[in-house]
């Protein structure tokens, strides 16, 4: 019987507008956003094992592509305003907070996480977050896996986790975890519905 449900993040509950933020990007910046984050999906990484701020990372791409880094501030802000919720979703996790232990494990940077949980309110849908910029571990690394499980008492049996990324669902099938990859919200339902869950 499923008790949990960890819920990712980015592409599940929260998206964004890829042709708005290039408009954007484009009109605001100078430089074309694919170009940007050519230099800057390098440091992507380290960004959301917490290693560095988001000010710091947009500072460091803008500068390496010859530009001021004074454009971080813009450069940050065009991103966040192009965040949206995934219909549906907030509705899901309201029918399901009352009977289920929702948990929600994201990859992210400090700064964005807040952000999104602010912006959206998020924070009073799930018991307990974990985020790879606290835990200093990337979310296909079983490990991160073993210790929501341990911290929150969970049983194998008892977990279901639904994540976009195949490689995120493969590190929690490793552990033992039942596994939903998210596409919809209505394929969602109906695969919760699947392992039982109340939807």
């Amino acid at each position: 019987m499923i008790k949990a449900i960890i819920f990712d993040l980015n592409d599940v509950l929260v998206t964004w507008h890829d042709i708005d933020i290039t408009k954007e990007f484009k009109k605001e910046m100078g430089i074309d956003i694919v170009s940007f984050w050519n230099v800057a999906s390098k440091h992507f990484g380290d960004l959301n094992l917490g290693k560095f701020s988001i000010d710091y990372f947009y500072k460091k791409a803008l500068l390496e592509l010859g530009l001021s880094s004074s454009l971080s501030e813009k450069a940050r802000k065009i991103q966040e305003s192009q965040y949206s919720l995934i219909n549906g979703m907030v509705s899901l996790l309201e029918k399901l907070r009352g009977g289920y232990n929702l948990i929600l494990m994201a990859g992210d940077n400090k700064e964005s996480l807040i952000y999104k949980l602010n912006k959206f309110k998020l924070k009073q849908h799930f018991k307990k977050i974990y985020c790879t910029c606290f835990e200093g571990i990337f979310k296909d690394d079983p490990t991160f896996f073993r210790k929501i499980l341990s911290e929150n008492n969970l049983k194998l049996d008892e977990v279901l986790f639904i994540d976009d990324q195949e490689r995120h669902l493969v590190a929690a099938r490793e552990v033992g975890i039942k596994t939903i990859l998210f596409k919809n919200v209505n394929q969602l339902k109906e695969d919760l519905k699947s392992f039982g869950v109340e939807v």
